[in-house]
This record gives structure tokens, sequence and C-alpha cells, in this order.
């Protein structure tokens, strides 16, 4: 929690912490609680947040830190960082920014809305686009599971061979 006040503003943080509770119903509804009792609010949430859910913590949190970077500061290693800060594993993180940098939009846009969890986003985002394009006219895109998309490898091994 530390690492996330040193990036944010502290109320631009505060009023994420607390948009996020909400969503969870944790204690976050009385505007006078303080600070302490609101991040330790947002550390029970962050154990059961969703995946489209952790997808908007980690686009912000991450912006905040190319922002960050783009005006000189070093951080080290942002993966161990975008981790401790977020409470997640570092292979969890991996996943988002595979899923940032190879998703094609339509990938991401189902995470974002929740119709397509992180772990099959991530194996997705491993095909090549044209690959990743083929499967979501094949499939719809919210029913996608990861051997779906074993599958879909496997077919197109066969066919190249």
């Amino acid at each position: 929690m530390e690492k996330l006040i040193d990036l944010f503003d502290i109320e631009e943080l505060t009023e994420c912490i607390r948009e996020i509770c909400e969503k969870y119903s944790e204690s976050c509804d009385d505007k006078h609680q303080t600070d302490t009792q609101l991040y330790q609010s947002f550390s029970l949430v962050q154990q059961k947040l969703s995946d489209d859910d952790m997808w908007q913590v980690y686009e912000i949190v991450s912006e905040k830190l190319k922002q960050r970077r783009e005006m000189g500061e070093r951080f080290g290693k942002t993966r161990e960082n975008l981790a401790e800060m977020l409470n997640i594993s570092t292979a969890q993180v991996q996943k988002m920014q595979n899923i940032e940098k190879n998703a094609i939009n339509p990938v991401i846009e189902a995470v974002k809305r929740g119709e397509v969890t992180i772990h099959t986003a991530n194996e997705i985002a491993r095909l090549y686009e044209e690959q990743q394009r083929e499967l979501i006219e094949i499939f719809e895109i919210s029913e996608i599971e990861p051997k779906d998309i074993n599958n879909f490898k496997q077919k197109n091994l066969n066919v190249s061979v």
C-alpha cells in the first residue's frame, strides 16, 4: 500500500480505492472514514477482486508508472513493483502485460467487461494477431476457454504440416 500512496496523489488514490471498495460492499460508504480504515477495507477487497476490476486497477497503476517514468523517475523492475502494489503475483502481472502488449482490442475489451478471464485472455494473446481474429470469429468470445484455444492451436498445427 505504501508504494501506491507514493505513486498517487492521496486524494486520487483515496477516490479510486473508495470506488472499488463500494463495488464490493466493503465499509467505504462513510465519507468520514479515516484513510487508514479505507486502506484496510481495500486490503480486504484486493483479495476478492474480479478479473475485470483487477484489470481496471492494473491499467490505472500501470499508466501512473508510465507517466512517472516519462518524467524521468526510475522504479527498478516494473513487474515486481506492480505485483507488490496490486498484491498479486508477478506471474499474474506478466499475464496482464502480455495481454496489454499482444491481445487484439476485442480481447482486451472482453476482459474489461468481465467476459473473459485474465488467464484465458493471456492464452489468446499468445496467438498471432490473425489467429486471434480467427478464434473470435469461430467462438463467442465470452465462451472461449483455454481448452478451446489449445484445440485451435492443435488444429492449426495439423493444417500447416
